[in-house]
């Protein structure tokens, strides 16, 4: 809306006006995308250069997030220099912003940008696939269709790269821009299907550990925000609304492609911090959970979960049925047995 008549943009119509606002308000959001971004990512840093000892799994998340890290950085960068280019250096480029940004697509600068965050969104999904493949107890028959569709993902996005290299192929236009939807499209569908099959999984732990406890215990791994962060459902969502957007040619793809490119590092990032706070599933917590089928409801039954603590330093509770029942606080830990089903919980929150 502007505030005299006068100054409004000559011959802009509504369409137009509304495609400007969508790239200024997604560059905004994308910012504040990168703000997370920086959090998350100091955050991470400072508890694995604070350990003295480190292991080869500290190294790979260091390593991993400081290249998350630099691939968001000099995303956001080069955005925040096109965002530039459109509204201030080339403001009088024929059809506007929103043409400059459609048709001058293939300029080495954006180029880098788009390779940038299509590279990122590999690191991404890789780590998705391998903590899919850990919350399902390493099942390699499983994990199999995910591999193969994580290859794939990456051929069609190489395939993208060469093909936007060339400066007479236009990313928002043509074959470029139907592998482009192909692209995202699997990536989502990936993402997606993992992001249901993740939660899936957790929701089936709680279910189990309510129904053996016959009350609500809190543990950090199979909580919401749990599923939420370990399904990178963040991503999942932003993808979802970008390629519907992008797929009907609507504005709507300018409102969210900036912050999708951010959220592919905030996903990850997001993961390794719960990783490294210890409320994250590792191979320590299947082994914890059992491995021959000690998950079953009626077999020996044990559950690690850190990350909280214990409100009150004496825990006294009586049973209903006599010796069937018994429960014991001793050095921070709640054990509780019922009929041979254990659940040891360290520093649980009751």
């Amino acid at each position: 809306m502007s505030l005299n008549a006068s100054w409004a943009p000559v011959n802009a119509t509504s369409s137009e006006l509304w495609g400007q606002r969508a790239l200024i308000d997604g560059m905004m959001i994308s910012s504040v995308g990168y703000g997370i971004n920086v959090t998350l990512f100091f955050q991470c840093f400072n508890i694995l250069v604070s350990r003295h000892r480190k292991s080869r799994t500290d190294w790979f998340h260091l390593v991993y997030i400081c290249l998350l890290f630099t691939m968001a950085t000099l995303g956001n960068a080069i955005n925040t220099k096109w965002c530039e280019m459109m509204f201030v250096d080339d403001i009088n480029f024929p059809g506007g912003p929103v043409a400059f940004n459609s048709e001058e697509s293939g300029y080495l600068m954006n180029l880098v940008g788009n390779c940038v965050y299509i590279i990122n969104l590999w690191f991404q999904d890789g780590l998705l696939l391998y903590r899919f493949y850990i919350i399902y107890r390493r099942n390699i028959y499983i994990t199999a269709l995910p591999v193969l569709t994580f290859l794939v993902s990456i051929v069609l996005g190489c395939l993208l790269m060469a093909l936007i290299a060339d400066p007479t192929n236009n990313f928002y236009a043509g074959f470029a821009s139907h592998l482009a939807i192909i692209y995202w499209s699997l990536s989502i569908a990936y993402n997606a299907v993992l992001t249901l099959a993740i939660t899936g999984r957790l929701m089936c732990m709680r279910w189990k550990i309510k129904r053996l406890l016959n009350s609500r215990v809190y543990t950090p791994y199979v909580s919401v925000s749990a599923m939420l962060i370990e399904s990178a459902a963040l991503y999942t969502i932003n993808g979802l609304i970008f390629v519907i957007g992008f797929g009907l040619n609507s504005n709507l793809q300018n409102l969210v492609m900036e912050l999708l490119g951010q959220t592919q590092s905030i996903a990850p990032l997001m993961i390794i911090y719960r990783v490294l706070k210890g409320q994250a599933w590792t191979n320590e917590t299947l082994k914890t959970f059992g491995s021959s089928g000690s998950t079953t409801l009626g077999t020996d039954m044990q559950l690690v979960a850190r990350g909280s603590s214990i409100n009150r330093s004496k825990t006294e509770m009586s049973s209903n049925t006599g010796d069937r029942d018994s429960v014991k606080h001793n050095n921070g830990t709640l054990s509780v047995n019922i009929s041979q089903q254990t659940v040891i919980a360290s520093d649980v929150q009751v």
